[in-house]
């Protein structure tokens, strides 16, 4: 039982005290989206809102590795939460990501 508890609780003991260090979030004046999220989840919601929004085809992106299947991307980032982010203007995106990650 031990064990299950503690590999809970030591990876949000040490993302925690990684935060804590880097300023971030929850104390610090940081954004949840420092790190990888900033240049992977960000791009990503605000292509997809832009492709929503436009009407751009969903098919294809030239933004990710030169050119792939955008439906690759979306399956790896996309949730039902994620799709919250489309209801709001553009100017929402980075809140509304920070939302989506909180939820999730």
């Amino acid at each position: 039982g031990r064990m299950y508890i503690m590999a809970f609780c030591v990876p949000w003991i040490s993302v925690f005290a990684v935060a804590i260090f880097n300023d971030g979030w929850p104390l610090g004046k940081g954004s949840l989206l420092n790190g990888d999220t900033l240049v992977q989840l960000l791009p990503f919601a605000r292509e997809l809102w832009e492709k929503v929004h436009t009407g751009k085809s969903l098919s294809y992106t030239w933004n990710v590795a030169g050119g792939t299947d955008f439906f690759a991307v979306i399956g790896a980032y996309l949730s039902p939460f994620t799709l919250l982010i489309l209801l709001f203007p553009k100017k929402c995106i980075v809140n509304m990501v920070q939302i989506v990650m909180t939820i999730t």
